[in-house]
C-alpha cells in the first residue's frame, strides 16, 4: 500500500482493486478511530479503490478495462498468481507494450524462496538485522525500503518508456 500512496502523493491517479467483502487487509489493522484503521487512513490516502474479485469474470473484466489506459500495474500477489488469474506477463506486455508492471513480493518472482510468504519481521530476520536488538524494531524497515525501491524503479521505468516507447517488468522484492 505504501507504494501506491507514494505514487499518489507524486500526482499519479491510483486505483486499488480490493477484495469485495472486507476490502484491503490494512483496513482491519489496529489501532482504529471512529471505526476506521489509522494505518489504512495513512496508507490509502489519495488512493481510489474499487471492489473486484479477480477470481470472477466481472473482476477480471474490470482489471482489463483499467489496463487499457494504465501506465503502471502494481501487483503484490505471490509469484504466478497474476498469470493464473488470466493476466500472464507475456500477454500483458503484448497487449499493453507501454505498460510498466511492478510485481512486489517478499522474495522475488523466482528462486528457492519465491513462494514463501513473509512480512517485514520475516525479511529483517532473514537479513540478520534482528540478531542484536532486544525488542521488535520500532519501524518496518524492510517495508519502507522496499516501497521506496519499488517507487524509484517505477519512476525510472516511466522515464525509460518515454525515451524508448516500451514499458517493462519490475521484480521488486
Amino acid at each position: 500500500p505504501l507504494v501506491a500512496r507514494l505514487l499518489a502523493d507524486l500526482g499519479a491517479r491510483v486505483v486499488k482493486l480490493e477484495e469485495p467483502e472486507l476490502g484491503a487487509p490494512v483496513r482491519q489493522a489496529p489501532p482504529a478511530r471512529q471505526g476506521r484503521s489509522l494505518l489504512a487512513t495513512e496508507l490509502l490516502g489519495g488512493v481510489e479503490s474499487a471492489a473486484a474479485d479477480l477470481k470472477r469474470p466481472g473482476g477480471r473484466d474490470l482489471l482489463a478495462r483499467l489496463l487499457e489506459r494504465a501506465d503502471v500495474l502494481l501487483e503484490s500477489f505471490r509469484p504466478g498468481t497474476l498469470a493464473r488469474l488470466g493476466f500472464p506477463l507475456d500477454e500483458l506486455r503484448r497487449r499493453h507494450p507501454r505498460l510498466v508492471v511492478c510485481s512486489i513480493s517478499g522474495f522475488g518472482q523466482d528462486g528457492p524462496a519465491a513462494g514463501r510468504a513473509g512480512h517485514d519481521l520475516t525479511y529483517q530476520a532473514v537479513a540478520g538485522t534482528l540478531a542484536s536488538p532486544m525488542s521488535m524494531p520500532g519501524i518496518p524497515a524492510a517495508d519502507l525500503l522496499g516501497a521506496w525501491s519499488a517507487v524509484s524503479s517505477v519512476l525510472a521505468a516511466l522515464v525509460a518508456r518515454e525515451r524508448g516507447g516500451e514499458g517493462c517488468a519490475i521484480d521488486a522484492s
